[in-house]
């Protein structure tokens, strides 16, 4: 991978001068997510859900009968990533896990009736 120096030095123009930094598509989207991520954080509160939590519990919600496994394929996380990821929502109280039938290698993540998820 090219350090951001080179790709500046890219960027360069005939006079061998740097664009501004806000001429670095990098910068911009960086600075494009932070602003994303700051306003999804004000909108959940005190929550202290991450975006990748918020979409595993907004999945378990859409999908109640989905399992752990299949859910990972979903947004590409790992299965491993995934367990950590049930954990944290198991903790918080707003999924338990049940066993699958015909399947005890897998288990199935459900909203927790009564959670405000």
């Amino acid at each position: 991978m090219r350090s951001e120096t080179s790709a500046l030095s890219d960027l360069s123009d005939d006079a061998g001068q740097t664009p501004l930094l806000e001429d670095v598509f990098g910068y911009n989207l960086k600075r494009a997510y932070l602003i994303v991520q700051a306003d999804f954080r004000r909108a959940l509160g005190d929550q202290d859900l991450g975006p990748r939590v918020f979409s595993a519990l907004s999945l378990f919600v859409q999908f109640p009968d989905i399992t752990q496994s299949g859910l990972a394929r979903m947004p590409g996380i790992e299965r491993s990533g995934l367990v950590a990821l049930v954990d944290d929502l198991q903790a918080r109280g707003y999924v338990e896990r049940t066993e699958v039938p015909g399947d005890r290698r897998d288990q199935a993540a459900m909203v927790q009736s009564g959670s405000t998820a």
